[in-house]
């Protein structure tokens, strides 16, 4: 749980992000104290990464109800950004929130190995919401949260079908909160993944939290081995009540990008 200062300081960071006019030097901040003691930031990283090459556009795939979208728009200018949300209630509450900016484009789709109709699961904490049911980890870490309300359908596409139709050019950069249909993705957009992704930064299951997930090592294997990027950095684990490392955030970029980053020193 932290000490009772570094709980204070997450609640004051919290409500400083949480109000437009603080949102940007809070973060600002945050990111200069992160550099300074050495400690991954990845949003921080991600914006590096766009302001140096200028990318077609950004793929936010899990966007629930936006907060990653808001840290895009906030830091970096005209980029586009693509809005991916298969629920309902999540996509409505994103329409709100967007559906007047013209530089944000929402889709009520999940990216996935396959174009059609599938189940979804849909839990007690909407952010462990997936295409896949739970594994027996999941439940024995967060009990409750990761309870299933209810199963509909939500319609499915695939990266390389979506993007060779909506976004036909240019490099992407890809964040993806899926929660273990990481290999679903990636397999349905192989080509995407090949010749126009140049950073992709996922949430990645360490624990077998989904019924037949893709778990890191077997998305690392993958990236590295069949589309040419390089693991960047992975960031702090999430971990169970027992102390057990059961999720963390990773990011992959090509070699291109690592030049770029290391000229920019």
């Amino acid at each position: 749980m932290g000490t009772p200062i570094s709980r204070i300081l997450y609640r004051a960071h919290g409500a400083l992000t949480a109000h437009e006019l603080t949102r940007g030097p809070q973060r600002r901040l945050a990111r200069r104290i992160k550099s300074a003691f050495n400690v991954p930031d990845a949003y921080g990283e991600i914006v590096r990464i766009c302001r140096l090459l200028r990318p077609a556009a950004i793929l936010d795939v899990g966007s629930h109800e936006g907060s990653t979208i808001v840290r895009y728009l906030d830091e970096l200018g005209s980029i586009p950004v693509h809005g991916f949300e298969p629920t309902p209630e999540s996509f409505q509450q994103l329409q709100q929130r967007f559906g007047g900016s013209n530089q944000v484009i929402l889709h009520n789709v999940a990216l996935s190995n396959e174009s059609g109709v599938h189940e979804f699961f849909c839990n007690v904490d909407e952010q462990t919401n997936s295409l896949l049911d739970n594994d027996a980890e999941n439940e024995e870490s967060f009990g409750e949260e990761s309870t299933h309300v209810r199963r509909i359908e939500v319609r499915t596409t695939t990266l390389d079908e979506w993007a060779a139709r909506e976004i036909p050019r240019g490099r992407l950069v890809l964040k993806a909160d899926v929660q273990g249909a990481e290999g679903l993705l990636i397999e349905g957009g192989r080509e995407t993944m090949r010749e126009r992704v140049i950073a992709f930064y996922s949430e990645v299951m360490l624990s077998p939290m989904y019924s037949g997930q893709t778990d890191f090592g077997a998305v690392h294997e993958r990236l590295t081995t069949e589309f040419g990027f390089v693991l960047r950095d992975i960031y702090p684990c999430l971990h169970n009540d027992s102390g057990k490392a059961v999720q963390a955030d990773a990011l992959w970029v090509k070699p291109t990008v690592l030049e770029a980053l290391r000229r920019q020193r």
